[in-house]
């Protein structure tokens, strides 16, 4: 799912968390902000996250490991 470059503002929603079968999320260069959800972590097929041009604060979930893309 690219929802890259839309303006969008906010926390990640939560409802989010049933879209379990996405290989692919981008959110990058949107207005996003809050930390970033733990759910996104057990998201099975999750193969590529990209965040990057947001105002994500606090860490990185620990059950995502590996690069992600800010």
């Amino acid at each position: 799912m690219d929802l890259s470059n839309n303006m969008f503002t906010g926390e990640i929603p939560p409802s989010f968390e049933q879209l379990r079968n996405l290989t692919l999320l981008n959110l990058f260069r949107n207005k996003l902000y809050g930390a970033i959800p733990e759910f996104i972590g057990d998201m099975p097929g999750l193969e590529v996250l990209q965040l990057w041009e947001n105002n994500f604060t606090g860490s990185i979930p620990r059950k995502l490991g590996g690069t992600v893309g800010w």
